[in-house]
């Protein structure tokens, strides 16, 4: 029982229906639309010899005192930092409808920690038979050590070529590219004052997320 004030677990996978596929998120409805830039901690070695070392620094810094003292994560194969997320992950489960799982299962299952991770960026293009490019789609895929994950980061069609279904036909292409990579959670940030988007994304496959999303912006320091 966590105390006054304290979070508890949460994880971010939920389970949804997507695609024939079960993925974790579904649609996002948010402001934001830019993909975050992948930015991996690295090893210790990597740290230190570009800067990071003083990250480490501001993270003990800003939340530790006498009694606890928060630092970045140095070996990947620490078996109580595991053990932990293996009880958030059982007690999560609970939370939402899909298969249940043993302890012992998802310990099997669950990836070792990895200081760091690669993305990659597809851009779909629609255009016509001149080779103009009428509308854009862009997807980002990265695998944080969990399963490789995708998100529908940008779409858009020129006002002018709008109306001849060339946004179904770029998400198709999207949804085609995360089928053939095995995606296991896709998702799509948008608003839900924009009916054409919902309607295209939940065609699409897309459902609204059982959980609420957050977002942060840093201010001037």
């Amino acid at each position: 029982m966590e105390g006054p004030g304290d979070a508890g677990g949460w994880s971010r996978r939920p389970a949804v229906q997507w695609g024939g596929l079960r993925t974790d998120r579904g649609l996002v409805p948010c402001a934001a639309v830019r993909p975050s830039p992948i930015r991996p901690p690295g090893t210790a070695a990597t740290r230190a010899a570009t800067g990071s070392a003083a990250i480490d620094e501001s993270v003990q810094r800003a939340a530790s005192d006498g009694d606890i003292e928060v630092a970045v994560l140095a070996a990947e194969d620490d078996a109580a930092v595991r053990a932990l997320l293996i009880d958030l992950a059982v007690d999560e489960q609970e939370r939402y409808r899909h298969p249940r799982q043993s302890r012992d299962q998802i310990d099997r299952g669950m990836p070792p920690l990895r200081a760091q991770f690669t993305g990659e960026n597809c851009v779909l293009v629609a255009r016509d038979r001149q080779g103009e490019a009428l509308g854009v789609c862009w997807c980002v895929l990265f695998d944080p050590g969990t399963g490789l994950e995708g998100e529908v980061a940008e779409l858009y069609v020129r006002p002018d070529s709008r109306g001849r279904g060339l946004a179904t036909r770029l998400l198709r292409a999207a949804m085609a590219l995360f089928r053939e990579r095995n995606v296991t959670f896709a998702c799509v940030w948008t608003r839900d004052d924009n009916p054409a988007a919902m309607a295209a994304y939940g065609a699409a496959g897309f459902t609204p997320t059982e959980q609420t999303v957050l977002t942060w912006l840093p201010t001037s320091r």
